[in-house]
This record gives C-alpha cells, sequence and structure tokens, in this order.
C-alpha cells in the first residue's frame, strides 16, 4: 500500500492524514490530494501541486491506492495525458462539484437541502442523471433558485467540463 497525503471531507466531517491507503466506509469524498507538479500531455508548463478531486467513495480510492505505484520522492513532475487548458477545466469542474456540496453545509442548509445537493452530484458523477437533469433539480432547490439564462448557462459549461474532470480524475487516481 502506498501513503499519500490527502484530506477527506466526509460531507460534514473533515479529516485530514498521512497514512497507508484504506478503505473507507463512505458515499463519497472530497479528496484534496498533494502530488508532484503536473505537465501536460501538450508538454506546457502547469505547476498545480495539489487537486481538490470529486470521487465516488471507498471503491475508487481503494482500487486507485492498490493500483498506483508509490510515488518516489525523486520524482519531479507527473506527466497527465491532458492539455493544460483541459486541466484548467477539469479542476474547475471538480471544484465547482465540491464547492455545491461544501458550500450547502457551510451555510447550515438544511439537512434534506445538503443531502439533496450531494445526491445530486454523485448521480451526475456516475452517469445516473444527465448533465440536464442535474442542473434542472439543482436549480430548483430553494438555495439555488436562478432564471433561464443562468440554466443554460450552467447547463453548457457542467457539458464541456464533465468529461474532462473524469478524465483527470482517472490521471490522479
Amino acid at each position: 500500500k502506498k501513503a499519500l497525503h490527502v484530506t477527506t471531507a466526509d460531507f460534514g466531517t473533515a479529516l485530514e492524514e498521512t497514512a497507508p491507503c484504506q478503505a473507507l466506509d463512505v458515499r463519497g469524498l472530497i479528496l484534496k490530494v498533494e502530488h508532484p507538479p503536473i505537465v501536460p500531455g501538450d508538454g506546457s508548463c502547469v505547476f498545480h501541486e495539489g487537486s481538490i478531486v470529486y470521487s465516488m467513495g471507498a471503491e475508487e480510492l481503494t482500487l486507485a491506492c492498490a493500483l498506483a505505484p508509490p510515488v518516489d520522492k525523486d520524482v519531479v513532475f507527473l506527466s497527465f495525458p491532458l492539455t493544460q487548458e483541459e486541466i484548467f477545466y477539469a479542476q474547475k469542474c471538480h471544484g465547482f462539484l465540491t464547492d455545491v456540496i461544501l458550500d450547502s453545509i457551510r451555510q447550515k442548509d438544511p439537512k434534506e437541502t445538503t443531502a439533496k445537493v450531494e445526491l445530486l452530484v454523485q448521480k451526475l458523477w456516475r452517469l445516473q442523471i444527465t448533465a440536464k437533469e442535474f442542473v434542472a433539480e439543482l436549480l430548483s432547490s430553494a438555495p439555488f433558485q436562478a432564471d433561464g439564462y443562468s440554466y443554460e448557462k450552467l447547463l453548457k459549461w457542467i457539458e464541456f467540463t464533465l468529461p474532462f474532470a473524469w478524465k483527470y480524475s482517472c490521471c490522479v487516481n
């Protein structure tokens, strides 16, 4: 098992540790992963040494830990098969998906609202609902109500960035 420095948010409970990977009994995770700088596949330089990543629970994390070799301290960068632009949009999408959940918690929304937001993100991530259904449900929730223009703008943005977020997750894992 490899050791990694990860901060997880189990939707309400923050845990920071440096420890061997182990299975966690949660439905969804928000991970803060520290890693060497990333070099995109297009050869441009990007100096991200950490990533905030939405993950669907213990299976993904346990599998990633089991398959990934330990990161040697002599590793100076990671190479991802994504362009700098794709990495940018992937990180923004992960940031949005994690922030929508964390903002609901921070704002002390009713537990039912936070649970609904969490479930919507999970369903979107697992392709159990479309981006259109996700945006419609999210924006019809009390704290997120918006007009038609905001709906269309958010829908286009999610449809554009979500594939990059999935691809980025595979690279980080």
